[in-house]
């Protein structure tokens, strides 16, 4: 299930705020089913774990915290950050974007 949940605050008739919480959970029990352990007899007994993944729910939620700003010849500067806010995911620790918009 995907959610957001976040709002846009215009700080000057040249710029905005937002702040967002976005998330992505897992509904249901997974259908990933994972081997079980494995033991080698030769050349000698030992038993390997074939897997690292681990048996929970891997839910994700993070915050986004981003500005516009728009210039006087109509060109919209856009940055944003997306944070972490849990260790759910394999994902990084930061992400950034900057973009420009125009309208024509």
């Amino acid at each position: 299930m995907l959610t957001t949940v976040g709002f846009d605050h215009v700080m000057a008739p040249w710029a905005a705020i937002a702040v967002d919480l976005v998330s992505e959970l897992q509904v249901g029990e997974s259908k990933l089913r994972l081997p079980g352990t494995v033991t080698y007899d030769v050349p000698f007994h030992r038993t390997v774990e074939p897997t690292n993944i681990p048996r929970e729910r891997d839910d994700i939620v993070n915050g986004s915290f981003g500005f516009k700003f728009v210039t006087h010849s109509g060109i919209i500067l856009v940055a944003n950050t997306l944070w972490p806010l849990n260790r759910g995911g394999l994902r990084p620790n930061l992400l950034w974007t900057a973009g420009l918009e125009y309208n024509f």
